[in-house]
């Protein structure tokens, strides 16, 4: 059974779902969006896409949808709350909301429900992204297919049994591409402040990055195998390796981030 796609609310992870679905040929019929910003209605109004600016102008009855919540916690209230007045029929609900637990939406939309749970991450954009799934006990086989194939539309697609580990999902892979990112930042700065110019730095750091993601995808092998692979004794990399390795420092700032963000991620379930 072919779904059409409600998606309320389009900010960064929403319209990078959006993109990545487009790029994998979904019907644009079959989309449909609200989006209380003018100027980003506007703009997928340009791309052909069916957009409303609320719930209450967006009267139709359907059935047969798959809504997908990627508002901001702080919204989510009010969205739900509006979806009782519209009939839909033989629905489905994805939340990728942050922080916000299944138990939450279920006092809205009701036990009977089939509603789904996921982390995503901005490399959906590029058909890239992983998204993690926690379904509720309603949960029909058929529409587990569909989420999944959805999803992993734009990437890879994994299923967690626990929802807790959505908080641990949350901190390595829905916040990791910013640590990525953040770490190509630094090494342009490094580069520059060395002596290179901006641009070389810039093109010398992110195709680093790029090069050796793909290595990671393609090889097989594991990270330390990899790197073990470019580290030479007495080489520069081994130099590079041991400062990083010094007294556990890189992998304690890892941990700390990472655990920072897993802190805010239970902090923000229990206050939904």
């Amino acid at each position: 059974m072919e779904r059409s796609i409600l998606l309320i609310g389009c900010g960064k992870m929403g319209m990078a779902l959006l993109n990545g679905w487009l790029n994998k040929n979904y019907k644009k019929n079959k989309i449909i969006v609200i989006e209380t910003n003018s100027t980003i209605r506007n703009l997928l109004k340009n791309k052909g896409i069916n957009c409303y600016e609320s719930l209450d102008v967006y009267a139709e009855k359907q059935s047969n949808l798959i809504i997908i919540f990627a508002v901001k916690p702080q919204s989510l209230e009010e969205v739900l709350i509006n979806l009782k007045k519209i009939d839909f029929k033989n629905t489905l609900y994805l939340s990728i909301v942050a922080g916000v637990r299944v138990d939450y939406l279920t006092k809205y939309l009701g036990e009977a429900r089939y509603i789904y749970r996921a982390m995503p991450n901005i490399p959906a954009e590029v058909l890239e992204g992983v998204t993690a799934i926690f379904k509720n006990n309603n949960s029909l086989k058929q529409d587990s297919f569909f989420v999944e194939n959805l999803m992993s539309s734009v990437g890879q697609s994994i299923w967690v049994e626990s929802e807790k580990d959505i908080d641990i999902v949350t901190a390595i892979s829905g916040s990791g591409p910013a640590y990525f990112f953040y770490l190509t930042e630094c090494l342009i700065k490094i580069c520059t402040l060395m002596g290179l110019n901006r641009d070389l730095s810039e093109k010398l750091s992110v195709q680093t990055m790029i090069g050796s993601a793909a290595l990671l995808k393609v090889t097989n092998k594991s990270p330390e195998t990899l790197r073990n692979n470019v580290t030479s004794k007495g080489g520069t990399t081994e130099a590079a390796i041991r400062a990083l390795k010094n007294n556990d420092a890189f992998e304690e700032i890892v941990r700390s981030a990472v655990s920072s963000a897993k802190k805010r991620s239970e902090e923000l379930s229990k206050n939904s």
